[in-house]
């Protein structure tokens, strides 16, 4: 066979080199627990060194591109979960301001003190990721939204389910950012909240910052079945587990909103809709989120109100 002209798979003549591909290194914080923590800045240290140690151990050679990018950007993704179950125990509905404002603050003291611990690394190690010195945390921009934010404490309720987070205040952004020109950051990438299923199941959480999807919950593996009452759940607080599919979607999206604008990678967001919902709906909800910030939705799910006598006798 004969060829009239170069091959547009083969002769592209373009440079034949590795890109830099994913490679999941995450980890997720109860909530709950973590508000009880001793030692909040400790536990975010101790979480971003083990995720950091998975990068720098991890070196898939079947594929480079993922040792490379492992060996070079250092990625990591630490995220949450119990966002739901810990409000109830405060006698916070979700979805209010006041878990809005909780969230807020929680999220932005995981971010700085994660970022502390990045920087603490690099400054050990005198390594910084690759591109660090061409980005907006080597110029400083990254903290300004910080640094000229006012500074507004927190409701006494807000406070209260806090517990030992500290309020992260302009004075201290300040320092973290002449601490990060001056040493670097280890991780090109640092905060992502992945869906935690399976392993809130497991923690008896519920699931990352999402509305629970039912108040017990049954799950069959194989030949098994397994009842999951939400974390937590009593008479007294059951009015606080309003389920996703019942509450006001365009509220869980400001919720998860508040909550990303800290976040450096996305947060695996999942829409709850009935069989009522008509595309326009839909698309006015997508469009929402996007406006919010909210880049990452990750399913849609639809529940049949057909169903909903028989999932009410059958808890």
């Amino acid at each position: 066979m004969q060829y009239q002209k170069k091959s547009i798979i083969t002769d592209m003549d373009q440079p034949n080199e590795y890109g830099f591909d994913v490679s999941c290194n995450l980890g997720s914080i109860d909530i709950h627990n973590a508000t009880k923590t001793e030692n909040f800045e400790g536990l975010i240290d101790t979480a971003m060194r083990l995720l950091t140690n998975v990068s720098i151990m991890t070196h898939i050679t079947n594929v480079p591109s993922v040792a490379k990018a492992n060996d070079s950007m250092h990625s990591v993704g630490l995220g949450v979960m119990n966002a739901h179950g810990h409000l109830v125990t405060q006698g916070i509905e979700y979805g209010s301001e006041e878990s809005i404002q909780f969230i807020d603050h929680f999220m932005e003291a995981l971010n700085y003190f994660s970022l502390k611990a990045s920087m603490l690394i690099a400054k050990e190690k005198g390594e910084s990721f690759y591109g660090f010195k061409k980005s907006e945390y080597a110029n400083g921009h990254y903290f300004d939204r910080y640094i000229t934010k006012e500074d507004v404490g927190p409701s006494e309720i807000v406070r209260k389910a806090l517990g030992n987070v500290p309020i992260i205040t302009q004075t201290m952004w300040q320092k973290l950012k002449l601490d990060v020109m001056k040493h670097g950051i280890f991780s090109a990438y640092r905060l992502a909240v992945a869906p935690t299923g399976s392993i809130s199941y497991t923690r008896s959480c519920t699931a990352s910052l999402s509305a629970i999807t039912e108040k017990v919950e049954v799950r069959d593996y194989a030949d098994s079945r397994t009842i999951y009452p939400m974390p937590f759940l009593t008479n007294e607080n059951k009015h606080l587990y309003t389920e996703a599919y019942d509450m006001d979607i365009f509220k869980m999206i400001d919720f998860y909103a508040a909550a990303q604008k800290h976040v450096d990678q996305g947060i695996s967001m999942t829409l709850y809709v009935t069989d009522q919902w008509t595309t326009e709906q839909l698309a006015k909800v997508y469009i929402y989120a996007w406006m919010k910030g909210i880049k990452s939705v990750y399913y849609v799910r639809q529940r049949l109100q057909t169903l909903e006598e028989c999932v009410a006798c059958s808890i």
